[in-house]
């Protein structure tokens, strides 16, 4: 009888304490005591304050504040609904873990607001209650997270994200996130979801997926703090962008590194655009191995190709399918040298054939676009590998080091060198120890950097998003012939060139225009040195000069024109009247010469700079703006004619910052219909005007916009789109 007894005890604990840990208290929000406090028992329908085994459900547009300093507040699972608020105040912790689903899940408008820490964690920890995947926190149907304190997740269950976004939900981060032992993606958004970064995002260890995973349409990342995301396995991403935009802001600073699949990657129709810093450590040892070997590595001194079987890309950056990739600032990537890790496979047999690239574009519908004050370091055996569209303005600065250790301690095969199977046009500088050697394509380069008459050793150009000239080539004020540095693009038809002169050293800087002769030459040949020419001139003084030569051979004429210290030009070729202007903030415009000069259809336009007395002058050019039709040599092997049509499309805002409206202008007229929508900050539409096909210009009323920054962003129906900043004052 006493062994039955015994028996029958055990059982009533057992299920006691099973029900406790399987949360089957449910508590809910009635506010029926004080009404806000999270501590009140009163507050909830049982009466009693939850604890570690309860499942919270709080709704119908309660508020409800978790207040106490001095002791932790916990839950099972909280479940917020129906525009309920839940506000963490400063100093307050609450841990919400050993769920069976989520830790934490939002619903219908409902606000969560932390001010001091939310621990979210072991989630999954059994048979789910849904069909949801156990996520630290998942955020659906228009609700709302607003994070100035500290939000830790980790220890996600199987197929778990760290925070889940979806349904036109929002997450602002003003304070910390850190993330660790995550099953699935640490941050994964959908359908129309938005999430500001201003605080520090940090992730550690995760398993299966990406650090952060941007998905559909119209779902936006903004990033004006610092992410650091790291061990990353089985071949996830450091972050992803499918149809998706992802920006990082100017004062953004992400830090990508122990990446086992691509540190970036951007496919389908997603955006990328970078105006702060990205560093991108490649570990050439630990998870940038793919976790299952796979066949043998063939002989190692067969060379690299794309055509073999077992031949895979790792890119730290990776653009694929329709994906763009814009850089405006900074890029850093960087090998990390630490060794060979236990488990890293140290025979040719065990070893996958890949690569790391430095930038990756799979598809020929892939583009990247390096802006002219993007910089790009690539420090280390990183190749550019491209199949796609790869446009450079600024700067690629290839700084290929010594390997600290022998190639034969490196695992794989030995890496390839760079490779261009697509469209590579240059509108920058690539620099590199050694010669820049990329093929079968050749690299197409808009400007060609050409050195007229005497002096031309001594010249040098330097391009990017300040363009530099130094020469010692001297010209003289009515000279037959030229000695200049001249940096220039060939257009045919009507064009215009606008400069600023920012620096000028013991020489002269402007602008010229020059005929080709009676036989075209190819870009970067220019004709005789006294071919028919308009020069305008500045030293940054009160007087800028402007010469012609009329005819070949002739003396250049001399005239000064006198203005207050105007450091902007300006020369429009409109048929034969080449047309003269000054500007002194680059939005209002003065005519002060017009020249009749017959050219042939296509002229040599650019910038130059001569020296005062032959000894070195310097001058130094930004926002260097050309239109026109650009001219095409007869011959140009190896590029494929869809990759090169006559113009890049290109808009611009004018004037900025804006008062009381803007301008959208564009080089050429827009081929298709398409839309312009402008976006506050938190990357909601407040405006959109349609395109019609044929449109060059747009003006936009700004008068009731407050004051700060906005996003225009134009497309059109044949896949151009650009995103510009319009400041308003």
């Amino acid at each position: 009888m006493r062994t039955n007894l015994y028996i029958l005890l055990t059982c009533l604990l057992g299920f006691s304490f099973n029900a406790m840990a399987e949360g089957s208290y449910k508590l809910t929000w009635t506010g029926d005591g004080d009404g806000w406090r999270w501590e009140d028992a009163a507050n909830w329908d049982l009466n009693q304050v939850p604890t570690e085994y309860d499942s919270v459900m709080i709704d119908g547009s309660a508020y409800v504040q978790v207040t106490d300093t001095d002791y932790d507040a916990h839950a099972m699972y909280i479940n917020l609904s129906d525009e309920a608020t839940l506000f963490l105040n400063e100093g307050t912790t609450l841990y919400v873990g050993y769920s069976y689903g989520s830790a934490m899940e939002m619903y219908d408008d409902s606000a969560l607001v932390i001010w001091g820490e939310l621990n979210l964690g072991y989630t999954g920890m059994g048979e789910p209650q849904d069909e949801g995947a156990p996520n630290g926190l998942t955020m659906e149907d228009d609700s709302k997270a607003f994070n100035r304190g500290a939000l830790y997740v980790s220890y996600t269950g199987d197929s778990g994200d760290g925070i889940d976004i979806e349904d036109r939900t929002s997450f602002i981060n003003r304070g910390m996130i850190y993330m660790s032992y995550i099953d699935q993606e640490g941050i994964d958004m959908d359908n129309d979801a938005f999430f500001r970064n201003r605080g520090t995002i940090e992730m550690m260890e995760l398993e299966d997926s990406d650090g952060i995973d941007v998905d559909d349409d119209d779902t936006r990342f903004e990033n004006d703090g610092t992410i650091s995301i790291g061990y990353v396995y089985d071949g996830g991403e450091g972050i992803e962008v499918d149809d998706g935009i992802f920006i990082n802001g100017p004062s953004g600073i992400i830090n990508l590194g122990f990446i086992s699949g691509d540190l970036v990657q951007i496919e389908d129709d997603g955006t990328f655009e970078n105006y702060g810093v990205l560093n991108l450590d490649v570990d050439l040892f630990g998870p940038s191995l793919p976790e299952t070997p796979g066949s043998p590595a063939p002989d190692e001194e067969e060379p690299v190709t794309a055509d073999d079987p077992e031949f895979s890309i790792l890119g730290a950056i990776s653009v694929e399918g329709d994906g763009t990739f814009i850089n405006h600032e900074e890029i850093n990537i960087e090998p990390l040298f630490l060794g060979t890790p236990a488990g890293t496979p140290s025979t040719a047999e065990e070893i996958y054939y890949y690569f790391y690239a430095s930038l990756e574009l799979t598809s020929s519908s892939s583009t990247f676009e390096n802006k002219d004050c993007g910089v790009i370091n690539i420090e280390g055996p990183f190749p550019i590998w491209n199949a796609g569209e790869l446009y450079n303005e600024g700067t690629i600065n290839l700084d290929q080091i010594l390997i600290p250790i022998s190639p034969e301690e490196i695992p794989g095969p030995p890496i390839p060198g760079n490779f261009n199977d697509g469209y590579f046009e240059n509108d920058g500088d690539i620099l590199s120890e050694g010669p820049f050697i990329i093929g079968p394509a050749p690299v197409y380069n808009v400007w060609d950097e050409a050195s007229i008459g005497g002096g031309a050793e001594t010249n040098n150009f330097s391009l990017g998003c300040d363009v530099q000239i130094t020469t010692s080539s001297r010209q003289g004020r009515k000279a037959t012939s030229d000695n200049v540095a001249y940096l220039n693009q060939t257009l045919c038809g009507n064009s215009m060139i606008t400069t600023r002169i920012d620096g000028v050293s013991n020489g002269f800087g402007g602008i010229m225009i020059r005929d080709m002769g009676q036989v075209p030459q190819a870009p970067g040949q220019p004709s005789s040195n006294g071919q028919k020419a308009f020069f305008v001139a500045s030293n940054l003084t009160d007087v800028v000069r402007h010469s012609t030569r009329y005819n070949e051979g002739d003396a250049l004429s001399f005239t000064p024109f006198y203005t207050p210290h105007d450091n902007w030009l300006r020369v429009e070729r409109v048929g034969n009247y080449i047309r003269a202007y000054h500007s002194s903030d680059g939005n209002f415009w003065s005519q002060f010469h017009q020249v009749y000069l017959e050219l042939g259809e296509c002229a040599q336009v650019g910038l130059f700079a001569t020296s005062r007395n032959g000894n070195p002058a310097m001058v130094a050019f930004s926002h260097v703006e050309i239109s026109g039709s650009s001219y095409e040599p007869l011959v140009m092997p190896n590029v494929p004619t869809a990759q090169t049509p006559d113009m890049q499309q290109a808009a611009k805002v004018w004037p900025t910052p804006v008062q009381s409206q803007f301008t959208v202008e564009f080089e050429q007229a827009t081929a298709t219909a398409g839309t312009a929508i402008l976006r506050n900050e938190l990357g909601q539409a407040i405006g959109q005007r349609k395109l019609e096909p044929g449109t060059l210009q747009l003006e936009w009323d700004a008068n009731t916009l407050p004051g700060g920054l906005y996003l225009l962003e134009v497309q059109t129906v044949d896949g151009f789109r650009e995103v510009l900043k319009v400041i308003k004052q």
